[in-house]
Formats: C-alpha cells, sequence, structure tokens
C-alpha cells in the first residue's frame, strides 16, 4: 500500500431523468442515498444536457478538487456523461457504442458542449448521439474530447452488451478496430452488468485495460444505485486523483452484479418478441442456434457467447472458467433489497417491509459497502438477532455463493432463488 494514500468507492456512471430512464434522478434523495450505500465518488451523468447542467451548476458547491457537493452534504459527485458514438460499419449499417466521459470543471463540459455545437449534434437527451461520417471522424472527435484537458477521462461503457463497443451489435472485432491510433488515449472499459472480470478476461485485448464497474442507474432506489462500483486506491483525493488511479490501474477489487443477473448474459429472444406468444427461448455458450426456432429471426447474442467468441477470433483460445490472465479482485453481490424481499417471500424489493429491514441491516452494519467487504462469519454475527434469522441466513448464502440465478437474456434481468 502507498503512503498516505486512500481508498475511494467510485460509482463513476449514472443518468438524470433527460436519459430517458424509468426514473428521476433527484440531487436531495442522491447524497443520502449515496451514502447508505457507501459510495464516495458517484457521476452526476447527463452533464451535457443544458437543464441538468443548469441544476447542477446552480446546486453544487466544491468539495473536493475537481469533485462537488451539495451544501450540508460530505458526499462528493463528479461531473460525468454518457455518448452514444455512431459511425458507418465497414460491412454496412452503422455501429454504436456508448462511452462515459468524465470531466475536471463546468468550463471542460461546456467547451465540449460548443464542439457538439460545431458537430451538428442534437444536445436535447441526456445520453446524445455525436453521429460521425466516417471511422476516422469518430477518431478526430475522440481526440478533441481528450485535448480539451488533459485529465478529461474516457471509456467504453458495457462493452460487451449488444451496444457496447465489443458487443453483437453490428460487431467488432476488437477495440483497435474502431480507435485505431487514438486508442493510446483509452485506459479502461466499463464491465457492463452482464460482465465481470473474469467473463472480460477472455478476450486478449482487455488484458491491457484497467477494468471498471459501475451502476449505469436512471435513479436513486437501493437496487440501481451502487448495484456495481469500483473501490480505487488513489494518492490524492480529488479528480485528478481519481483519473491517475484508473491510468494507473490502482483498481483495489471491484464489486459486480452476478453477470447472469444483467440482461444479456445468454443468448435469446424474449416471450414478448414479435410470433412468440409469451414464449421465451435462451442458450449458454456454444449451444445457440443460428435462428431463433420459434420466429426464425437472429437471436440477441449475449455476452457469454460474445466474450467466448472473440476469445477465438483474437487468437486467445480461452475458454469460459479457465481464463488465465490474472484479472483484478472482484466480489459478486446481489442488491440487497433482492436478497431480503427472496427471504422473505415478497415480491416487492421496495415495499415497507422489504425497505424496513434493509435500513435496519444499514444501521447495523453502516452502509452497504461494508456488508460486501465483512467475511460472511462476521456479517452474520453482526446481524444476529437484530433481523429476522430468514434474512441473516439469505445474506450468508450470498456471501458464500450457495444460490442460484436464472440467466438474463435479450434485456430481460436474471432471477435470483435458491
Amino acid at each position: 500500500m502507498m503512503p498516505n494514500s486512500s481508498l475511494l468507492v467510485c460509482d463513476l456512471h449514472s443518468h438524470s431523468g433527460y436519459s430517458g430512464g424509468v426514473g428521476q434522478m433527484q440531487l436531495p434523495e442522491l447524497l443520502p442515498a449515496m451514502s447508505r450505500k457507501g459510495i464516495d465518488v458517484f457521476g452526476t451523468g447527463d452533464a451535457l444536457h443544458p437543464k441538468w447542467f443548469s441544476l447542477l451548476q446552480r446546486h453544487l458547491e466544491p468539495s473536493k478538487p475537481g469533485l462537488w457537493t451539495l451544501p450540508g452534504f460530505d458526499i462528493s459527485l463528479v461531473l460525468q456523461t454518457e455518448v452514444v458514438f455512431t459511425y458507418p460499419h465497414p460491412c454496412g449499417g452503422r455501429k454504436s457504442f456508448h462511452q462515459v466521459i468524465l470531466f475536471p470543471s463546468f468550463e471542460t463540459v461546456a467547451e465540449l458542449m460548443k464542439h457538439m455545437e460545431h458537430w451538428n449534434v442534437k444536445n436535447t437527451v441526456g445520453r446524445p448521439f455525436i453521429t460521425c461520417d466516417s471511422v476516422e471522424q469518430l477518431r478526430e472527435r475522440v481526440e478533441n474530447i481528450a485535448n480539451i484537458h488533459e485529465t478529461i477521462e474516457q471509456f467504453p461503457a458495457h462493452v460487451m452488451t449488444p451496444e457496447g463497443i465489443l458487443g453483437s451489435k453490428n460487431p467488432v472485432d476488437s477495440l483497435a478496430d474502431v480507435f485505431g491510433e487514438v486508442l493510446l488515449l483509452i485506459h479502461a472499459v466499463e464491465t457492463g452488468l452482464s460482465a465481470d472480470p473474469e467473463v472480460l478476461s477472455l478476450i486478449p485485448e482487455l488484458d491491457h485495460f484497467t477494468l471498471l464497474s459501475n451502476s449505469d442507474c436512471h435513479s436513486a432506489r437501493p437496487d440501481r444505485l451502487g448495484r456495481e462500483y469500483t473501490e480505487l486506491r488513489v494518492e490524492q483525493i480529488g479528480f485528478e486523483g481519481i483519473v491517475q488511479a484508473i491510468r494507473q490501474r490502482k483498481v483495489e477489487r471491484t464489486v459486480e452484479m452476478n453477470p447472469m443477473e444483467g440482461k444479456y448474459y445468454w443468448t435469446g429472444h424474449r416471450g414478448d418478441k414479435m410470433k412468440h406468444d409469451g414464449h421465451a427461448c435462451c442458450y449458454d455458450v456454444d449451444r445457440a442456434p443460428k435462428t431463433c426456432p420459434i420466429c426464425g429471426k437472429a437471436l440477441t447474442v449475449g455476452v457469454a457467447q460474445r466474450a467466448y467468441d472473440l476469445s477465438k477470433i483474437q487468437g486467445g483460445n480461452r475458454h469460459p472458467g479457465e481464463a488465465t490472465h490474472k484479472h483484478p479482485p472482484f466480489v459478486h453481490a446481489v442488491p440487497l433489497v433482492e436478497v431480503v424481499a427472496l427471504a422473505l417471500g415478497v415480491k416487492n424489493p421496495l415495499s415497507k417491509r422489504v425497505l424496513s429491514i434493509y435500513h435496519a441491516i444499514l444501521d447495523a452494519m453502516g452502509n452497504e459497502a461494508e456488508l460486501w467487504r465483512m467475511s460472511p462469519g462476521d456479517v452474520v454475527e453482526t446481524l444476529k438477532g437484530v433481523i429476522d434469522e430468514r434474512v441473516v441466513e439469505a445474506i450468508e448464502r450470498i456471501k458464500t455463493r450457495r444460490y442460484k440465478m436464472e440467466p438474463g437474456y435479450d434485456g430481460v434481468y436474471g432471477v435470483l432463488h435458491w
């Protein structure tokens, strides 16, 4: 451990209601929720959207260098957005992928707004589309963003989902195929909910990048905010310290949802597709047919299959569960309200009964991040006699990985059960 270093729990990718998500991210409810989850630094989301940008400017004040907070809170925010790059795919159609950008100041956000105006980008949604005429133009714009300030950090979001840069939708075979010479400006990739460091270790190219995990949430719900995060070892607490830790691969560990709970782990079609009449189909690695047996159309290729295919394409020949590359430490977590709901047999993880027990657990533990940091035995000892024994047993089962997960596929979340 470096002298005088600090550990920061960071969730660096979120959204406001301007991204068209299912919820609204309100600042007064956001920071208390972060405190309960144990998050030290949280991404604002949608910093480029004029209305959200204005709201952030009016209400935030500096906390640490390059970080912000609401008056009265000891929780920090980093100015952050997600954009969608799109360019002509060499095989026809267009390739689109999502990219997270972190900013050191409001001035640098405003500078990118000016670039976007020059690029004729319609900055009317929280996740703006940067449409490029060629891959060369895309690379030029990635470089333009980097040149706004030396500490601006940008990285591909949920790298393996269909809309990710290495995902199955209009696929490319490597990051280098997209970024070319400006790949030197990319230091990290985001694992996404349907992947973890073990899944990504199948892909040789990703051996050279920092793996970050973030919630990509649209609300302060306890099963959304902080459902994934990254623990960074920083030399100085502030924006530059965070960026330096990302670039120097100083990840202490990531906390990941089990990728099978993510919406795109297996290959398949959900039941509401045309001609499916409610009947779904999904397949594990290397078992999927070429077309859907129900509707005859191409299946949505899942992250597990895509990672395995890329391993072969890139010459790694790494197999699921057998990848040998050393990935950063990580732990699988399940949103705590889901665990409580399952233990009690309650369908709604946000019911008053579930939330009452959830907050009792956090009162005993300090915050949710501490629960995933402690050993199973210490968690049981801390919670014994505090909450329902069924919930204590359920948490222990999650901590010791004695549970089952019906894998997610084609936009359907996986389902936890015993």
